[in-house]
């Protein structure tokens, strides 16, 4: 199942990012926990914790896991207004664990042979499953409550866009979730990362961040209002990237800053100008 993205050089963001004012209209104030992280550019894999090689699964769905059939779906009703994002009650809370890799290729391929839209046919594969397992990072390594993997194929069977949504036990929406964009190459069986948005993590932190960051740097930060935030791939485990801005308005100069929660330390301070 395909996010809504919207894409600026070396920046994505998610569907439902922007924080505004709070209700009093205080400026730099987050509203709340529901934002779906700031987007950041395609990371490697953290140093120091390299993932073995994963053999790629059988070629074929295991019984009870057969591919959609081609026979006719239940079209679905009309809607005239857009549903909701669905709401999810929490199955647990954020483990104390450092990020980590929780799915196998056979977890993927899983995935992939239950996938009844949005995944083209050409991209289920097995290899891509095994090519897969060790890029999906979590926040806390354990698996999401809900995983889905789609892609598009617009370049006959040389190319595909396949994109990995994950939605964490302790989310309450899927505005919580992360995003995994890849391109598959078919001539060299190979993936290469495009882009990654990460904002599957504990957003009732989104406050306590914003507080702390603004304490180091609020001479820095100015009038500018916190408009998002999302974990880091990279050490330390307990990052954050947060964006302060005025608007999505052309010219603007905003603030990219990465922040160490456990250590209560700005790492970095950048400009973006759009």
């Amino acid at each position: 199942m395909a996010a809504r993205v919207r894409r600026w050089p070396g920046l994505l963001l998610v569907a439902g990012l922007v924080l505004g004012c709070t209700a009093a209209g205080a400026p730099g104030t987050p509203t709340g926990t529901s934002p779906s992280a700031m987007e950041q550019p395609s990371r490697p894999a953290p140093s120091g914790t390299p993932a073995p090689p994963t053999p790629a699964p059988s070629p074929t769905c295991a019984p009870g896991l057969a591919l959609p059939s081609d026979e006719p779906a239940t079209p679905k009703p009309t809607y005239t207004l857009e549903p909701p994002t669905p709401v999810f009650s929490p199955v647990r809370t954020a483990a104390p664990a450092a990020h980590g890799t929780p799915y196998t290729a056979d977890d993927l391929w899983a995935v992939m042979c239950t996938e009844r839209w949005g995944l083209a046919a050409q991209a289920r594969q097995p290899w891509i499953a095994a090519a897969l397992a060790p890029r999906i990072w979590t926040y806390d390594g354990q698996p999401y409550q809900e995983l889905s993997v789609g892609a598009r194929c617009e370049s006959g069977d040389r190319q595909c866009d396949l994109q990995v949504e994950g939605t964490p036990g302790y989310a309450p929406d899927r505005d919580a979730s992360d995003e995994y964009i890849f391109e598959v190459l078919f001539e060299t069986r190979t993936i290469e990362d495009v882009d990654v948005g990460l904002g599957g993590f504990p957003h009732e932190r989104v406050p306590e961040i914003d507080r702390a960051v603004r304490a180091l740097i609020g001479d820095q930060i100015g009038d500018r209002q916190f408009q998002g935030l999302s974990w880091l791939l990279q050490p330390p485990d307990d990052g954050f990237r947060l964006r302060y801005g005025h608007g999505d308005t052309e010219g603007e100069q905003a603030l990219l800053v990465e922040y160490d929660r456990a250590t209560n330390r700005v790492l970095s301070v950048a400009i973006y100008q759009y």
